[in-house]
């Protein structure tokens, strides 16, 4: 390909949820999942060097006006991305999510780039609550980097390890991709 990149819908300015679980014993407060707004959303600038997420769909100051972020890389240089987007403030309460429903996310992806041998590492998207890992999802390279828009498809049961989060709960989601010239 003569450009090489990798633009990210992580800034979907209010279009894509999160977090679609069910909640239970929260407030109606703009910061916290509500049953009725159970969106988190995503935010950044327009190089992704920096990234956000809120459940305040208004919490769009600073973020891309495109509404998305974009890194380019050029030719003959290989595509590595590891980026990290936390939680823009605290919950404002601790809520409770319910057993057995998902916890649902969607980002989209464009990521242009020559295909895999053998060290490479796949589209990479972990979710954390603090330093704990809660799951992670992983797409080939080869089936992502074809400069289509693809839009992950992750749902994560909700199980007793994951059902209480705490207000002062720190929750980031990484993604990492890297391919050779």
């Amino acid at each position: 390909y003569p450009r090489r990149s990798l633009s990210i819908g992580i800034v979907l300015l209010i279009a894509i949820s999160c977090f679609a679980a069910t909640t239970s014993a929260q407030s109606g407060e703009e910061n916290h999942p509500t049953e009725d707004d159970p969106y988190m959303y995503f935010w950044g600038n327009e190089d992704l060097s920096e990234c956000w997420n809120n459940f305040d769909s208004n919490a769009s100051i600073g973020s891309a006006s495109e509404g998305y972020g974009e890194i380019f890389f050029p030719e003959g240089q290989d595509v590595n991305v590891e980026l990290s987007c936390n939680l823009h403030t605290g919950f404002s309460d601790d809520f409770i999510l319910e057993i057995n429903k998902s916890i649902s996310i969607r980002m989209k992806f464009n990521i242009e780039s020559g295909n895999c041998g053998n060290d490479c590492t796949d589209l990479t998207l972990t979710l954390f609550r603090g330093q704990e890992q809660i799951s992670q999802h992983v797409e080939p390279a080869n089936s992502v980097n074809n400069g289509n828009d693809f839009t992950t498809q992750w749902d994560i049961l909700v199980n007793d390890s994951i059902r209480a989060w705490a207000q002062d709960t720190q929750i980031s989601i990484s993604v990492a991709y890297s391919v050779p010239a």
